[in-house]
């Protein structure tokens, strides 16, 4: 996320002058998002994207970019006014995805191939929401040199979801030379884009497209205006201009109240290092009432603020907006506290709700101390003022949405600490989590946190690492967790490494627990010093000769996992059409496999014989799985055709040893050598490697084939190796050709420095069609390398052994390693000629030799005989 920035006078020589965003972890599947909003990109340059570039290859990466404004940022000038490159042009704005949201953004005095904004969209990755270009406004100027205002590549000659709704284009074009809206090819496809309400100010057709815009614009679908209509751009807010972010700002001499914002007038609300004290009123919001406003509030303190009749002792949030309904609303608060503060209603502290999707909640490292319900001044002023018992009802920080995030906050001596509440009848796509959160000693007689359960509809309630504490054990109506009662299939509470200290069951729950909280998938501890009850029973796989069905136990959690013994098994001829692991899949499992043997197994995914994935990022523990001595022969999949094993999460650790693979295959449809932006899924014939703490000792690898025939080394980004991949004692028989390029193959998620090695190990075979031992990805940064000790490679010339510049992925300072090469044509021919000719002078020297001993051994026979005789 990136809010509220300004970036001015930045350049670099490539991509992304100011800022650059890529997404190539292939291997993770879930959604990833990138923000940002409220910032400003100012006179920066660069090849492409000067102001703002961002890349994506996958399916999942979701790219948000809102009331932004790009301005006199600066594409070095090209030769050619076109490119179909995915990393010229957009000066402005470049973005290269499926998935993305461009919404009131200003585009200004921009220069270069598609000065504001590019727009290269890939083929080949499913799209989840489209592209959606909406309410922006492109001010350009047109000259040779500045050939086109908004730029369009389509990587895809088929099909692409892209939309222009309600944009304006303004300024003037050179005749013939310029034009707003270009595209690199220039032929009749499918892939074309929509303009749904566009306008070109003052323009006409031949001025506004370059060629036959019906080649590429999808003119059924198209409303395309050559006038300006006033009202047709109306941002909200208004993007930044002389200052980095366009919002109001609230301060602590007054109550913070700007209504209820409107689709048209709704902005940033700032409330940053000041201070909320002693403010009271009777409506919702002693101090901060904001409804519909993205908000971002840091380094505050609401210190005895009240509302006596309303909600929100504090603050008061609302987020709705339904009208919106392609955009987000966030509300931030980090390092904020709430002191001593009281309300009437509901949320002492902080009260915030929300019933429509994609409007977010997040609090860090937020503190609620001595909240409590409001009491009239006459029942302060007594010895023992009236009891309010809000049991259930209200607590200092109250919830009532879809998407909150609580991570490092801490509760005390509040009444009440929390009350959650999902709203019902919407869907939830990620639901309340909180994360490191500390509860001590609430001072209320019922419940430290409180799940108000009002549907049926599975939704989730997460708390991760948390920790409660301060109930004695002579409480017998203080609990720490309960929940309302409703049907057994309403939603449940998960709780992952979660502590009551000194405390036991009865005093943790105030209900039966397994009526609202996930046991199956839950991990409590009732002391505080990190001791959870032993992991599950171990689970042995063993032989069984009419065994038809596969090793899987489905997705462990971090409740069930277990260690997944397989021991002198024999799988032959286990297929799996539709699912990763033809004979084994183990998910989240400690896995010991030991003296087995996979023939002829098949996945039409990963693993054509065994996929072995560990993630559970809420387990700390380490984990391993280690496969020795077993042999994987014509096994096949579209990556790791013998062994699939991937980890995206510290702490886990593969082990091969003393393994072969032999004439196993990646099978899949394309056949080219992989690159930066390759898919890792869809390689490695043999043994398929995605993590960061690897060890294959001892193996054996022969004749097998596809992309990565033998091996595939990818080390993702996001976690930091203690190991690294390591693959020592080995040995390489690989007959290359072109369907099968290389042996190894290294690729890299990370930018920085990789711990990667072979060591000892020898490779052999025969290179052919342009074929290579070892292969790499195509960066040409300063990623971490490949690092080689005393390794051989028979058989081939030096230009053989690596593909491409083996500098750009061999660390040659660090390595040690040795050519034994075949003989040139011309040496073969000769040696042809001399062997022969050398046997043929052996042979002769043989029998002269031969010749004269046997004339000598003769003579002296005859003298001795002669001397006999005259004796």
């Amino acid at each position: 996320m990136c809010y509220n920035s300004r970036f001015a006078n930045c350049s670099c020589s490539k991509q992304g002058g100011s800022v650059f965003i890529q997404f190539v972890l292939y291997a993770f599947s879930e959604e990833i998002r990138s923000d940002v909003q409220n910032c400003s990109f100012t006179q920066n340059q660069a090849l492409g994207g000067a102001g703002l570039y961002i890349k994506s290859a996958s399916k999942n990466r979701l790219i948000t970019i809102k009331n932004c404004e790009f301005m006199k940022n600066k594409c070095h000038d090209q030769k050619d006014p076109e490119s179909s490159s995915s990393s010229v042009g957009g000066a402005g704005l470049f973005i290269s995805s499926v998935d993305a949201l461009v919404e009131n953004c200003h585009f200004k005095d921009n220069k270069g191939i598609g000065a504001d904004m590019a727009l290269f969209i890939p083929g080949g990755i499913d799209v989840t929401h489209q592209v959606w270009i909406k309410h922006c406004l492109f001010e350009f100027n047109g000259k040779a040199t500045n050939p086109s205002s908004f730029y369009l590549i389509r990587g895809s000659t088929y099909s692409i979801k892209a939309t222009l709704l309600n944009c304006t284009f303004k300024g003037e074009n050179e005749n013939n030379v310029s034009h707003y809206f270009d595209t690199y090819d220039d032929v009749d496809s499918k892939a074309k884009i929509v303009l749904d309400h566009v306008y070109f100010c003052d323009s006409q057709p031949s001025e506004a497209f370059q060629g036959d815009y019906n080649l590429y614009v999808d003119v059924s679908k198209s409303t395309i205006k050559y006038q300006c209509i006033n009202e047709t751009y109306t941002p909200s807010p208004i993007p930044p201009t002389a200052e980095p972010t366009p919002c109001e700002y609230c301060s602590g001499s007054s109550r913070c109240f700007y209504g209820q914002a409107t689709l048209q007038n709704r902005t940033l609300v700032r409330i940053e290092n000041t201070k909320f004290e002693n403010m009271n009123t009777e409506l919702d919001g002693g101090a901060v009432y904001l409804i519909n406003y993205d908000i971002v509030c840091i380094n505050t303190q609401f210190t005895v603020c009240k509302s006596s009749k309303g909600n929100g002792g504090a603050v008061f949030v609302k987020l709705e907006l339904p009208e919106l309904d392609s955009g987000s609303i966030y509300a931030n608060f980090t390092k904020t506290s709430f002191i001593g503060c009281a309300s009437g209603g509901n949320g002492y502290g902080l009260f915030l709700d929300s019933s429509v999707p994609n409007r977010y909640f997040s609090l860090n490292e937020c503190t609620f101390e001595s909240n409590n319900p409001y009491l009239p001044p006459e029942e302060q002023l007594k010895d023992h003022p009236i009891e309010i018992n809000n049991a259930g009802k209200n607590a200092a920080l109250y919830i009532h949405a879809l998407e909150v995030s609580v991570e490092n906050c801490s509760f005390k001596s509040n009444n009440e600490d929390v009350f959650a509440k999902i709203h019902e009848n919407t869907y939830s796509k990620n639901g309340i989590h909180f994360t490191d959160c500390i509860f001590d000693y609430n001072t209320g007689k019922s419940t430290s946190f409180y799940f108000s359960r009002k549907n049926s509809t599975i939704k989730t309630l997460l708390l991760n690492n948390c920790q409660f504490k301060g109930i004695t054990h002579e409480s017998k109506t203080s609990h720490y967790i309960d929940a309302s009662e409703q049907k057994d299939d309403s939603s449940k509470i998960l709780l992952q490494s979660v502590y009551f200290c000194d405390g036991n069951e009865e005093i943790a729950f105030g209900s039966p627990k397994e009526k609202f909280i996930d046991l199956k998938k839950s991990i409590t501890s009732y002391y505080c010093d990190g001791s959870f009850p032993p992991r599950p029973e171990e689970i042995y796989f063993e032989q069984n000769e009419n065994r038809t069905t596969r090793c899987d136990f489905g997705v462990a959690t971090n409740a069930n996992t277990t260690l997944v013994r397989i021991e002198k098994v024999t799988f032959q001829n286990f297929h799996s059409n539709e699912l990763c692991g033809g004979a084994v899949y183990l998910t989240n499992y400690y896995v010991s496999c030991h003296d087995c043997k996979f023939n002829d197994c098949f996945s039409k995914a990963q693993g054509g014989a065994m996929y072995l994935c560990m993630k559970i990022p809420a387990h700390s523990n380490q984990m391993r799985c280690e496969v020795v001595n077993c042999e994987f022969q014509k096994c096949q999949a579209a990556g790791g055709g013998g062994l699939y094993a991937t980890a995206t999460t510290a702490n886990r650790y593969f082990v091969v040893i003393n393994c072969s693979f032999h004439k196993n295959a990646a099978v899949t449809t394309n056949k080219n050598q992989l690159t930066s932006e390759s898919n890792p899924l869809l390689s490695g014939g043999a043994l398929s490697i995605i993590g960061h703490d690897v060890l294959v000792e001892k193996c054996e690898f022969s004749d097998n084939q596809g992309v990565a025939a033998d091996v595939l080394m990818f080390i993702p980004s996001g976690v930091s190796a203690t190991r690294g991949i390591l693959i020592k004692d080995s040995t390489f028989n690989f007959k290359g050709k072109k369907e099968t390029p290389s042996s190894l193959f290294f690729a890299r998620g990370v930018s920085y420095r990789v711990n990667a090695k072979l060591i000892n190990c020898v490779f052999s075979g025969s290179l052919k069609q342009d074929s290579h031992y070892i292969d790499a990805d195509n960066y040409e940064d300063s990623r971490g390398k490949l690092v080689l000790e005393n390794v051989v490679f028979n058989n081939a010339h030096k230009e053989e052994v690596f593909a491409g510049n083996m500098e750009d992925y061999i660390d040659l300072d660090a390595s040690s390693f040795s050519y034994k090469e075949k003989l040139s044509k011309a040496a073969v021919i000769a040696l042809s000629v001399v062997i022969p000719l050398v046997v043929i002078v052996i042979a002769l020297v043989l029998v002269v030799v031969f010749i004269k001993k046997r004339g000598k051994n003769e003579t002296q026979t005859r003298s001795l005989f002669a001397t006999d005789i005259i004796a």
